[in-house]
């Protein structure tokens, strides 16, 4: 007698934003070390709508020779006082946006700076170092190396850890569209029509694993599609879940396609409890920041 195999069925709801849901920048505090020639380089400033950004100079301002190029309507009046300029964009800014500010030291030199956006950061604090000898620049610069030192250290794990990973291996086959490579089954499809974007949603499934893979076809007359970040969390709680993801391509250029594919272990389902299972969200924001669209999953078991 055939005994009954169990299998796992995820059904997925998928949605395309309508209204797309900013996340939130980043903010970061970074280090610029200016050239012997200041006015050679006019060094970036990453600013947010609606958030501060500090400009911390070894020297104090001169308050009545600080000024920005073109703020009105678009930034606070500038806050200037003893060593430090404060940034107040009144909305976001596009990275094509560009604004001139010049810096007066009470010495006299000036500092100019190119204030303007970037999709994926901005800047909450930025220390302005005259002499890269300075005890101050060369503690700071020790201290980038060391973050730096640890992002690479930390890559190379992930790496590593990636090369022997089951999962990000199905993944890696799924991308390239290698189905028939693998255990899965396809459960379902959908196609999401978007201004500048449309997404087929492919949902997989097998005895003991869950992947959904996002094709991306890139309308955009001119930008190309990048991925920011995916998340995969508990629906109840946000709690992240561990999971494999592969991209076909680092960005999508407009009038092309690329696909990102996800793998989800059974493990990821449980509840913290150890009984029973969770429904797992999966969120792709773009590289601007926008919540693109979400997957959620659920873990069934059917009998065949």
């Amino acid at each position: 007698m055939r005994l009954p195999l169990l299998r796992w069925s995820v059904p997925v709801l998928v949605l395309l934003s309508a209204v797309a849901m900013a996340r939130e920048r980043e903010p970061a505090v970074r280090n610029i070390y200016v050239p012997d020639d200041p006015t050679a380089t006019a060094h970036r400033v990453y600013v947010a709508g609606g958030v501060g950004t500090l400009l911390r100079f070894e020297q104090p301002c001169d308050p009545t020779r600080t000024k920005m190029m073109g703020w009105e309507g678009r930034f606070e009046p500038l806050l200037v006082s003893d060593k430090s300029v404060v940034l107040m964009p009144l909305q976001d800014l596009t990275p094509e946006d560009r604004f001139l500010l010049l810096v007066t030291l009470k010495n006299g030199l000036e500092l100019p700076f190119v204030v303007t956006a970037e999709e994926e950061r901005s800047d909450q604090q930025v220390n302005v170092y005259l002499s890269a000898q300075s005890v101050d620049a060369m503690r700071a610069a020790l201290a980038d190396a060391r973050v730096r030192e640890r992002t690479l250290s930390d890559e190379n794990q992930r790496h590593k850890a990636e090369e022997t990973s089951i999962d990000h291996a199905l993944a890696a086959l799924l991308v390239k569209g290698a189905v028939q490579q693998t255990r899965f089954r396809r459960s379902r499809a959908w196609l999401l029509k978007g201004d500048d974007a449309d997404i087929t949603v492919r949902s997989y499934s097998n005895v003991d694993k869950a992947a959904v893979v996002f094709e991306v076809t890139n309308h955009h007359g001119t930008q190309p599609w990048r991925l920011m970040e995916a998340r995969v969390s508990v629906a109840s709680t946000g709690e992240a879940r561990p999971f494999a993801l592969r991209m076909s391509e680092e960005e999508i250029s407009p009038g092309t396609s690329g696909a990102i594919a996800i793998v989800a272990d059974e493990s990821a389902f449980k509840a913290k409890s150890g009984s029973g299972t969770e429904k797992l969200v999966i969120d792709i924001f773009r590289s601007d920041g926008l919540q693109h669209a979400q997957a959620v999953l659920e873990w069934k078991v059917q009998r065949e």
